[in-house]
């Protein structure tokens, strides 16, 4: 998917960045670098037996967690290995429900999909309300197709429909949770979680981490050679130009080297300048300032004020003293940040915040960058 064109007016880009859900081919297998958590949820699909049906991947924003299920549906549906032969992967485009009846169009497209490897599917009537739509889809996958099929439900995104999502858990997912033969992925940010209880209790939590900087670097490689538009700027000179990012973050990886392809093309120089990565950054977090679009400037103010403080985590007491709010100000702000998932409370320190890697590293460039372009 090409990144949106840059807007320095506009806080929130009308596109999804790179990753788009409905199209899990976008994650190209030769831009994929290698994570456990892969080899984890293929086994969670594959092994005959599990203690629990659902798994949940979380991460903050950039860490990944679209690509990895876009490869993870891409291996699963190759029915040229045997173990994946005897299963129906189903994904969910997350980003094309506006309202529960699109829930029910898709799912009617899928019962046609079933139909081509499953013959008791030929006379289904895909007319009916959408729990009974899914219950006779599972029954005759699971019980009635020969050979009997796994049903693997992939989910990304989830906590980006926050209008639809308590809906979605009690009328979609939990009737394909209620069937033995259905296994599920899920993916969300990682201060958001399951409410529906029978989802909850069956769930398995998967955090992604970081790459380490080889990791990053293999994955900018990969994408360097990729034709008709490979990127000719090295390693080192666009670290330089992003320092003190690290190029960690599958996420951000992708943004920035789609960026720097765009402005490679189109001979920019330098090839990114500090708007550019200001957009890459705000395409982290589209979806929560979209639905309050009236406090992203103020959100951007509070967090490049925030990551301009020497230390890289901070008390709330000190968060409403740089930022010179009032006690009962700053709780407000500092909450939106915590609803974005943009701060996140410290691992070693219980009462100690800090924006979150990559998101502050590339602040911390962009401002570098504006510093010298003066």
């Amino acid at each position: 998917m090409s990144p949106a064109e840059n807007n320095q007016n506009s806080l929130v880009e009308p596109s999804r960045p790179p990753g788009k859900v409905d199209n899990p081919h976008d994650c190209l297998d030769k831009l994929f670098v290698w994570r456990k958590e892969l080899q984890d949820l293929i086994d969670f699909a594959t092994t005959e037996t599990v203690s629990r049906r659902l798994r949940t991947v979380a991460g903050p924003p950039g860490y990944g967690k679209t690509c990895l299920l876009h490869k993870l549906h891409q291996t699963l549906n190759d029915k040229s290995v045997k173990k994946f032969k005897k299963l129906f992967v189903i994904w969910t485009p997350i980003g094309q429900f506006n309202e529960f009846n699109d829930l029910e169009t898709w799912l009617k497209a899928i019962v046609e999909q079933a139909k081509d490897e499953c013959a008791q599917l030929s006379k289904f009537d895909s007319t009916s309300e959408s729990k009974n739509v899914i219950s006779q889809l599972l029954e005759k996958l699971c019980e009635t197709c020969r050979p009997k099929r796994r049903i693997i439900l992939i989910v990304d995104a989830l906590d980006e429909l926050p209008d639809l999502r308590q809906e979605l858990e009690d009328h979609f997912l939990a009737h394909f949770w209620r069937k033995e033969c259905v296994r599920i992925i899920i993916s969300f940010r990682d201060e958001f979680s399951l409410k529906n209880p029978n989802l909850r209790r069956s769930e398995r939590r998967i955090t992604l981490t970081t790459f380490s900087q080889e990791q990053g670097q293999e994955q900018l490689d990969k994408r360097a050679k990729l034709i008709p538009e490979p990127l000719s700027s090295p390693f080192k000179q666009l670290l330089e130009l992003v320092h003190p990012y690290k190029f960690n973050h599958p996420g951000l990886n992708t943004l920035l080297s789609q960026t720097i392809n765009k402005n490679e093309h189109n001979s920019q120089n330098p090839v990114l300048t500090a708007a550019d990565l200001r957009q890459c950054w705000l395409a982290l977090i589209k979806e929560p300032l979209a639905a309050e679009p009236g406090y992203a400037t103020v959100l951007e103010r509070d967090l490049k004020t925030i990551v301009l403080h020497p230390e890289d985590s901070w008390t709330f007491e000190t968060f409403a003293d740089i930022c010179k709010y009032s006690q009962n100000e700053a709780f407000a702000h500092w909450q939106d940040l915590m609803a974005a998932c943009v701060v996140e409370q410290h691992p070693d320190y219980s009462q100690r915040y800090r924006v979150i890697d990559g998101l502050r590293e590339l602040l911390c460039a962009e401002l570098r960058l504006r510093e010298e372009e003066k």
